[in-house]
């Protein structure tokens, strides 16, 4: 007598579903952490003690930020040589906002404190010819309070 095996093979489809869930639509917010404030589309944290320029950059960079890039008229309002940008862009010089007074105009690359002039920018006080804080050259070891500037976070309200 001879054995015969039989092995049956069946084969499975298995099909997948695929559960759709609908996205909730929102309206979203910009938001900056706590001492931020937002202006426009950028964070800005307001220094209250003073330091010198390159101790003011290390100090934003610290939090992984940059000290302040003026952009606009909108961010003027809160906040010699080729001028450059911490981030080494070009100064845009149709958005300047240099001090021009009866006797004195900004910058001027006074060498009365440093030998080497002025190479650093300062906001200071309200002129006659803008509603807005003015620019002065500065030496850059002068202790000032200083601007960091962020992306804020994008929130679904």
């Amino acid at each position: 007598m001879t054995d015969i095996t039989m092995t049956t093979t069946t084969a499975t489809t298995t099909a997948s579903r695929v559960n759709t869930v609908p996205v909730s639509t929102c309206s979203t917010k910009l938001q900056c952490e706590t001492n931020w404030k937002l202006n426009g589309r950028k964070c800005y944290y307001f220094s209250t003690n003073k330091f010198s320029w390159i101790k003011s950059k290390t100090l934003c960079e610290s939090i992984g930020e940059r000290l302040v890039k003026i952009d606009s008229r909108e961010e003027q309002t809160e906040a010699e040589a080729v001028w450059k940008w911490t981030d080494g862009s070009s100064l845009n010089t149709s958005l300047t906002f240099w001090f021009k007074g009866k006797n004195k105009t900004e910058p001027d690359n006074w060498t009365g404190v440093d030998p080497e002039g002025e190479d650093c920018v300062r906001m200071g006080e309200q002129t006659d010819n803008y509603q807005e804080k003015s620019w002065f050259d500065q030496n850059c070891d002068t202790p000032q309070r200083f601007i960091c500037e962020k992306n804020p976070t994008t929130v679904c309200q």
